[in-house]
């Protein structure tokens, strides 16, 4: 990512490595939001608010 800031990625490089910081972002949010619903679900279980 650093190398993405300074532009020493050369121009067939630079769009697969910016996919692949987009696609972990991309499952980093998904798993983020299905952690928060298992938690609020295991909270409503136990009766936690």
């Amino acid at each position: 990512m650093a190398m993405l800031i300074f532009g020493n990625l050369t121009e067939s490089v630079r769009p697969v490595v910016s996919g692949a910081v987009f696609v972990s972002l991309m499952i980093s949010g998904v798993l983020g939001i299905i952690d928060r619903k298992l938690a609020d679900r295991r909270n409503r279980m136990s009766g936690v608010y």
